[in-house]
């Protein structure tokens, strides 16, 4: 029966039943016969076709919303770790972070934890927040605001300044009210908690992009200015005299982790998070400008 759910789940989360097939490294006829198999146990219809996608009935979205706190619950107890020091966590992470300082982070929490076996994946900070919530990740950590994460513990570990990449690294004016920036999309955690401020510094969005790398190509090529946390201007070694920066309180992004409250109680996620909040400061936050 768990199979059966996970495959309703999956096919919740993705809309197709080619990537519910991927997400769970199943053939697609084995996820047809599973949600057919729970339909006939259940005497329901669970799906209906929608056009190539795949949405679920109201008896479907019912039932799901019932069991994914039982499903989570089932995937945590089944990750429970030997002792404190030794075990394994899976972690999604934001593609932009990870591809920025996060790895660097990653990597000396994990070498205070020499025991640990840590399994991670990138995605979009939404994405993120969806896993965690199902179980099939321990824990989160996301950029912006965690809007989706109500029933989630949400701990914030620091805040990354934002800078503006000048189009074809020219010089900006000197008067920023009024400034058109390329920056991320809509559906971003990242613009979520910068929009308002953005606003209030009078920067206008003209375009924006699915990647803050995308933006700084955009920048570079002479598309417009582009608005961007300082890691991803880091990571592809700009350099800092071609910027326009923000200081904290002017324009920043949160990143936080998230974890289910009944994993972030247990030993090891508990004690990775105290080891990532203590190596932040000195990997991180010491090297913004």
């Amino acid at each position: 029966m768990l199979s059966y759910l996970e495959a309703l789940e999956a096919l919740f989360n993705t809309g197709t039943m080619g990537q519910a097939a991927t997400r769970l490294r199943l053939s697609q006829s084995a996820i047809s016969k599973r949600i057919a198999s729970l339909e006939e146990k259940l005497g329901l219809t669970l799906i209906e076709k929608n056009g190539r996608r795949v949405n679920l009935t109201p008896e479907g979205r019912h039932l799901l919303e019932r069991l994914q706190p039982l499903l989570a619950e089932f995937r945590n107890a089944l990750q429970a770790e030997p002792s404190q020091h030794i075990g394994r966590l899976t972690l999604g992470i934001s593609e932009s972070v990870l591809s920025s300082w996060g790895a660097r982070l990653l990597a000396e929490t994990c070498n205070q934890l020499p025991s640990l076996n840590l399994e991670v994946h990138a995605h979009r900070s939404p994405v993120v927040v969806d896993r965690v919530l199902s179980g099939e990740y321990q824990l989160g950590i996301i950029a912006g605001a965690a809007d989706q994460a109500q029933t989630l513990f949400v701990q914030e570990i620091l805040r990354e300044p934002m800078v503006l990449v000048p189009k074809n690294l020219e010089r900006l004016p000197a008067k920023r009210e009024g400034l058109n920036v390329i920056t991320i999309e809509s559906r971003s955690g990242t613009w979520s908690a910068i929009e308002k401020r953005c606003q209030n510094l009078g920067l206008v969005r003209e375009r924006e992009m699915e990647s803050f790398f995308g933006v700084i190509q955009m920048a570079l090529a002479g598309f417009g200015h582009g608005l961007v946390p300082w890691g991803v201007c880091e990571a592809l070694r700009l350099e800092s005299k071609t910027l326009s920066h923000f200081s904290m309180n002017e324009l920043s992004r949160p990143i936080s982790l998230i974890a289910r409250p009944t994993t972030i109680a247990r030993q090891l996620p508990s004690l990775f998070l105290k080891t990532l909040v203590e190596m932040a400061p000195i990997l991180v936050t010491s090297r913004f400008p």
